[in-house]
C-alpha cells in the first residue's frame, strides 16, 4: 500500500530509470550548473532529514508550504 504521491514519484522514477544512463550522464555531466543543482537537491534532503528527525512539525509544514506557493506560481 503506497500514497497517491508515491506513486506519481515511482511513475516518473520508472520512466527515468527506463531510460538511456548513458544520455543522463550526458545531461548531468555537461550541465553546467549540474553540481550545484546535485547540491542545492542534498541540502535540501539533509534539513528535510534534521526537521523530521527532531520532530519539528511547524517547519515542516512551512517548507510544504513553501514547495506549493513556488510550484503554483510556476
Amino acid at each position: 500500500m503506497s500514497s497517491t504521491t508515491f506513486d506519481a514519484q515511482l511513475l516518473v522514477s520508472s520512466v527515468v530509470a527506463n531510460d538511456s544512463p548513458y544520455l543522463y550522464f550526458e545531461i548531468q555531466n555537461l550541465n553546467e550548473y549540474g553540481l550545484d543543482s546535485l547540491n542545492a537537491l542534498r541540502h535540501s534532503v539533509e534539513r528535510i532529514q534534521k526537521i523530521v528527525d527532531q520532530g519539528n512539525e511547524r517547519e515542516f509544514v512551512k517548507l510544504m508550504k513553501r514547495g506549493r506557493e513556488y510550484l503554483s506560481n510556476r
